[in-house]
Parts: structure tokens; sequence; C-alpha cells
């Protein structure tokens, strides 16, 4: 699941987006094995995330029992 941009263009859409990239990627860094400057993008809903790494194109794989971050094979077509 992608996790949302805020967007504060009315209360509806404000409400939707309660959860979003900030909020997800400061609850993430409450773990101490989450990258420092990691910006949490998608969850699989079991606490795993996909995060996007300063200096780098790739999108990673970012397992919070094992705090591995590995790289993801994007086909973006």
């Amino acid at each position: 699941m992608l996790i949302p941009v805020r967007d504060h263009s009315d209360r509806k859409r404000l409400a939707r987006t309660a959860n979003d990239v900030v909020y997800e990627t400061a609850q993430a860094r409450k773990w101490n094995s989450f990258p420092e400057h990691g910006i949490a993008v998608a969850s699989n809903g079991c606490g795993d995330l996909l995060i996007l790494l300063p200096g780098t194109d790739d999108v990673h794989h970012w397992d919070h029992e094992t705090g591995a971050v590995t790289v993801c094979e994007v086909d973006w077509t």
C-alpha cells in the first residue's frame, strides 16, 4: 500500500491523508534499525516498508525484523 502525501485541498482529502509520508516516516524512525535518512513510501501491512534513500535513485525494501535494506527491482513501464 502506497503511503499518501498530505492533501490540504479540502477536509475530506485531509482526512484521507492523515497518515501521510511525513507521519509514517517519523513512526518508522522510532525503530533502531530504520535508516536515519530513509523516507517511507509504501507498506506491506506487516511492518516492512519500501523506502527511498537520499543520494540513490533506487527503491529499497526495509525489513522491520532484521533491519536489512535491499534494493528492489522496479519496472516503471
